[in-house]
């Protein structure tokens, strides 16, 4: 059953709509940014050929979308992550109990495996719609910067002494982005199948795309205005966030997949139409 949600959902327009979106995202920074630092290298390095100091070239650790906060594209990459993951798969819930779609379903197969199977693959959906243009964009970078270790001394965007892994990113950074690809995965499959689980208490089509994002939005700005910003997802989420904390990354998983559960168990045995 999971294999025929996932043929669905890959065959669904908004699927690839979102894709683009995120992959659009990520090409632009590309050229507005990432092309003019492989361009400055030469002229930088010719400049300085006879200077004693010791140049490190701008590696694609330091030059792709997710290795600075500060640029709008990866800022707003992750500000949009709630919309991006919930309109590629999430309201298929919902549209399958208002069309008396999910009756005839719950006559072949029990309510446990339909749940389990849906919450699934809107999962896997949502990670692969968000990290997708990622993992492109970095391709992209690391075709036209190299790949070198990150300088301690020389390194243009980094994380602090303080933040998760950051000994990591200095001596395996590919293994950083790696690990960093993976969390935003699996944050991004939990957020849609929160989207996914709005489909219980609304009656709307559009708040499974409004709800999660408003209130990604309100917990972003509340914690910056109470100066809590190493504690909102939309920083601690991108590895090129200057103070990435381990404890908020632990933190929000487990509050996720708690609420996930708790939705799941209360409804499980109610009547869905």
């Amino acid at each position: 059953m999971v294999k025929e949600e996932l043929k669905r959902a890959l065959s669904n327009k908004k699927f690839w709509i979102m894709l683009i979106i995120g992959i659009l995202i990520g090409v632009t920074y590309f050229f507005q940014y990432v092309l003019i630092f492989a361009k400055s290298q030469d002229t930088i390095l010719e400049y300085y050929k006879d200077s004693a100091a010791m140049l490190h070239p701008v590696t694609v650790f330091e030059g792709w979308m997710d290795s600075t906060s500060s640029f709008l594209q990866p800022y707003l990459y992750y500000m949009i992550l709630p919309l991006l993951v919930s309109g590629a798969y999430a309201d298929s819930f919902f549209l399958e109990k208002k069309s008396g779609y999910l009756k005839n379903v719950l006559i072949r197969e029990s309510k446990k495996r339909y749940y389990l199977s849906k919450i699934i693959a809107v999962f896997i959906i949502g990670g692969i719609v968000f990290v997708a243009p990622l993992i492109i964009n970095f391709c992209m970078t690391a075709a036209v910067l190299p790949t070198f270790t990150p300088s301690i001394t020389n390194s243009m965007s980094a994380p602090d002494n303080m933040s998760f892994l950051y000994e990591l990113y200095y001596t395996f950074p590919l293994l950083y982005v790696f690990i960093f690809m993976v969390i935003d995965f699996i944050y991004a499959g939990l957020t849609a199948c929160i989207a996914m689980l709005c489909g219980f208490y609304v009656e709307h089509r559009f708040l499974i795309y409004a709800m999660p994002f408003v209130v990604w939005m309100f917990l972003h700005s509340a914690l910056c205005t109470l100066g809590f910003d190493d504690y909102s997802p939309v920083h601690f989420l991108n590895p090129g966030y200057s103070s990435v904390k381990g404890q908020s990354i632990v933190i929000y998983l487990l509050i996720f997949i708690i609420f996930i559960f708790l939705i799941l168990k209360k409804n499980q045995s109610e009547d869905v139409f």
